[in-house]
């Protein structure tokens, strides 16, 4: 069975997958019912367990839920993730980045029936919930390069989140002027997310409200 929940994660659970489960003797009666630990309720009941467990805050019910203001000497003020979701580049400021991984198994969580949440991906050890931002935003992801796919891991005041990058380009250091007025779009929710566009390196990109998307995000957990 490939990982889904963390060792600390399994010491709560009691997973019994481990000792007469599919990982184990076997000697389990569901098994001949369900044939694999993943179709058992005793599993699902587990995962529906973690499930609640990443259920976070609302960003503006945080404890640090007012943005702190930017340090104009900073020079990580204005450092951001380039990266691509189908054909579109975004940036997005790079304090709400973890760090960037290659992409792991994802699993479905029971009895949540959500386009945008894939699922939960087990990443150094936790348990953390995957949202779609392809889904989210709209964006097709046909014909998409998996060589070139990358998990963007996000940090907010309650937690993490992942998501699928389809290319990074990097992180790159852009002055606030390099931003032109923010455009009017069809799309309601990327409307919301935009703060302006730019052009690097022969690519238009779309600035993204790193706050705005958070919580656009955090909703898609509910």
């Amino acid at each position: 069975m490939d990982a889904f929940f963390s060792t600390e994660q399994e010491n709560v659970l009691d997973p019994c997958w481990k000792t007469i489960g599919i990982q184990g003797d076997r000697s389990c009666d569901k098994l001949r019912r369900h044939t694999h630990c993943r179709n058992c309720e005793v599993f699902a009941d587990a995962a529906a367990r973690l499930r609640d467990q990443f259920q976070p805050l609302s960003w503006f019910d945080a404890p640090e839920a007012e943005a702190p203001e930017v340090n104009q000497q900073n020079p990580d003020a204005t450092q951001h993730l380039l990266f691509r979701l189908g054909a579109q580049w975004f940036a997005l400021p790079s304090r709400v980045l973890d760090f960037i991984i290659s992409p792991v198994p994802v699993r479905k969580v029971p009895n949540r029936h959500s386009a945008t949440l894939l699922g939960v991906c087990n990443v150094r050890g936790q348990l953390l919930p995957w949202v779609s931002l392809h889904k989210m935003l709209k964006i097709d992801e046909t014909g998409t390069d998996a060589a070139k796919a990358r998990l963007l891991v996000l940090n907010h005041s309650s937690g993490h989140l992942v998501s699928q990058a389809d290319e990074i380009l990097g992180i790159h250091k852009l002055e606030p002027g390099f931003w032109l007025t923010k455009p009017n779009s069809s799309d309601q929710l990327l409307s919301q997310l935009t703060l302006g566009l730019g052009r690097y390196q022969q690519l238009d990109l779309t600035l993204l409200d790193s706050q705005a998307l958070m919580q656009a995000m955090l909703e898609e957990l509910q």
